[in-house]
């Protein structure tokens, strides 16, 4: 087995299995207006993280919303925008890429895909719940 903080990779046994990243389909990218890598426009630009977005094919790497920027822009949405307000109650997390991705310039902003925006979403809708309760028992 191992000795101390080192481990043995020859102690387990060899795999076919791969991992990485998969590149983002070209139709989903462009009914999300997420534009495809372009080498020249990396060197000319010098987007953030450029090894993600080279693996994922696309121009601005996919990330789920976490600068103050995008923070701030889900939050705007979140309060103003008919994206959020749907007939079935629930919100319109295709829509919402699209907006979003209009704003990416892999320095602030990057693209979003459905699943990452739902998550976050669900962190604030639960923070303005909680917010509303409280508000609600101080009265």
């Amino acid at each position: 087995m191992g000795y101390g903080n080192w481990i043995n990779g020859n102690d387990y046994e060899q795999t076919q299995e791969v991992f990485g990243i998969l590149p983002f389909d070209a139709a989903l990218s462009q009914d999300l207006g997420m534009l495809r890598y372009d080498e020249q426009f990396v060197k000319d630009q010098h987007p953030r993280h450029q090894w993600l977005s080279k693996q994922q094919r696309v121009r601005f790497a996919v990330l789920p919303v976490h600068t103050n920027d995008e923070r701030l822009l889900f939050h705007l949405y979140a309060e103003n925008s008919p994206l959020f307000t749907s007939l079935n109650g629930q919100p319109d997390f295709t829509g919402l890429c699209k907006r979003m991705n209009e704003h990416a310039d892999g320095k602030n902003f990057f693209y979003k895909v459905r699943y990452f925006n739902l998550i976050f979403a669900s962190i604030i809708m639960v923070i303005a719940i909680n917010s509303r309760l409280c508000s609600f028992q101080s009265m």
